[in-house]
């Protein structure tokens, strides 16, 4: 059969499954490096320490490094090609 005998419709639904089968959801790795994010926890501790003030993006700089420490280092490619808003 060629494209032209296929709806609109249908060529949808066959796009968005192929595209569901390309990126699977992630799965935790089997062994975790923690060290990126023990580094990142004690900038924020020192720079408490030292000048009393916690760079305001700190926490999302956690998150990134647990995210990545527990799913690889492309899970942002994934979580960006996955987001829709």
């Amino acid at each position: 059969m060629a494209l032209k005998d296929f709806s609109d419709a249908e060529l949808k639904r066959e796009l968005e499954r192929r595209k569901e089968e390309a990126r699977p959801q992630p799965k935790p790795l089997a062994e975790i490096d923690w060290n990126k994010v023990m580094d990142q926890c004690k900038r924020v501790v020192d720079e408490l320490a030292i000048n009393h003030f916690e760079d305001e993006d700190a926490k999302e700089y956690i998150y990134e490094e647990v995210m990545k420490a527990i799913y690889g280092e492309k899970i942002f490619e994934w979580i960006n090609e996955n987001n829709e808003s």
